[in-house]
């Protein structure tokens, strides 16, 4: 089985995907702080409304954690890397965790370095708007069997391990 072309695509994490983060932590921290709330008062609205603030908050906090700067997802048609501008590439595994056609989310787990555990997996939302022409070699290399179907072994890696 031939091996997919090489690919290079830009991961932001900002526009669309940081909000959905940011969504998702106004959310919880609202549901969370209503339910303490309602455990410990009487609910009524302005408990709804110090929730809301609360969730918000929380969020408006979180942003500058969430956001983190460009990363360059690379496929050299033998290994997977992932780096910064100007930085050195990491090598590790991808994982395509949601597809939805012109915008997929992957988890790039990091290959171990010298017993080192940090940072081990990054999320890299990677739209057709920011690839480019590349778009088609990513998801050919990101969608890629690479164990060659055999007696005893499935047409399909297992992607769970």
């Amino acid at each position: 089985m031939r091996a997919p072309p090489p690919a290079r695509v830009w991961s932001r994490s900002a526009g669309t995907w940081l909000g959905i983060q940011k969504f998702l932590l106004t959310l919880s921290a609202a549901v969370a702080a209503y339910w303490s709330g309602a455990h410990l008062a009487a609910a009524g609205p302005a408990l709804v409304l110090g929730s809301l603030m609360f969730g918000w908050g929380v969020a408006a906090f979180a942003g500058r954690w969430l956001a983190e700067p460009p990363a360059l997802l690379s496929w050299d048609g033998a290994v997977w890397s992932v780096g910064r501008e100007g930085a050195s590439q990491r090598p590790g595994r991808p994982q395509a965790m949601l597809d939805l056609g012109d915008w997929v989310l992957v988890r790039f787990v990091f290959d171990p370095e010298d017993g080192l555990h940090r940072h081990r997996v990054r999320w890299l939302p990677l739209s057709r708007r920011d690839a480019g022409a590349a778009w088609p070699a990513l998801r050919v290399a990101l969608h890629h069997d690479r164990a060659p179907a055999g007696p005893g072994r499935p047409l399909r890696a297992d992607l769970s391990a």
